[in-house]
């Protein structure tokens, strides 16, 4: 298993894993030049990738409106995700070097279609608007009281990108939460970027990839360790085992929730 801090994991569009650390120098000088030259087509492992594209942190308000996270990637946002499944985002990033006419803000229906984007005076004139649909006005007030409360975990949040690169947003690539599902060991997260996200309540999580067969496990103590899933499950780590298990058990359950609510 690989610490998933160091990228030495490469697949081939087929997921055929290349272990750069197995390598011999020379081969990987080798690797290194046919991907200069696009003589080889291959991508990086895509839970690696997707591990820079999940949820730092959250906070569980579902007894009263939804889910508050903060997701770090190419921005940072804090989010809402609401008992209903809509989304109310703020790209953190965006708005520190941006005039206030910039498009911060995107709200996202419980389908997860139709973005509406506002700036920060339009998301204030949008309070003021009395023909505002009256169920977004409460997000957004609720939005407000929450950006105020964790000022302070917004300020921590230090951009990732140091030359502006994360001026080249794009609203699809926005990271949201699709749903989530709670029971009293664990909540469940499916984003939007495909990434399973299962967070207990020691603070140990488990990532798992829909399209590939990888995870990533971190321990309660911030350690990392990422393999495929075969391997994971035949390894002689109980406790990835027994996590791997549960977060497989807890979608199995996840998925008939969902199947009954439509019916």
């Amino acid at each position: 298993m690989s610490n998933s801090n160091n990228i030495n994991l490469l697949s081939t569009k087929n997921n055929n894993f290349i272990n750069l650390k197995e390598m011999p120098d020379d081969n990987v000088n080798n690797l290194i030049q046919k991907l200069e030259n696009n003589e080889l087509e291959i991508k990086l492992s895509a839970i690696h990738y997707l591990n820079n594209y999940k949820i730092q942190k959250y906070y569980d308000y579902t007894n009263k409106f939804g889910v508050v996270y903060f997701v770090s990637s190419d921005n940072n946002f804090m989010c809402i995700c609401y008992n209903d499944y809509s989304n109310l985002v703020k790209n953190l990033s965006l708005s520190l070097v941006e005039p206030k006419n910039k498009l911060v803000y995107n709200y996202f229906d419980k389908d997860h279609k139709n973005p509406l984007n506002f700036d920060e005076l339009g998301f204030d004139a949008y309070l003021k608007n009395k023909n505002s649909n009256k169920e977004l006005s409460k997000k957004i007030e609720i939005f407000k009281q929450i950006l105020h409360k964790y000022s302070n975990d917004i300020a921590a949040m230090k951009p990732l990108y140091g030359n502006n690169e994360f001026l080249n947003y794009n609203i699809s690539k926005v990271v949201i939460v699709k749903d989530f599902m709670k029971v009293q060991q664990a909540i469940l997260f499916r984003l939007s970027n495909k990434l399973v996200q299962v967070i207990f309540v020691d603070q140990s999580e488990i990532l798992l990839c829909t399209d590939s067969s990888e995870f990533i496990f971190k321990s309660k103590n911030g350690e990392e360790v990422s393999d495929t899933l075969q391997n994971g499950l035949n390894g002689e780590n109980n406790e990835i085992i027994k996590r791997i298990k549960f977060a497989k058990n807890f979608m199995i359950q996840y998925v008939k929730s969902h199947k009954n609510k439509k019916k």
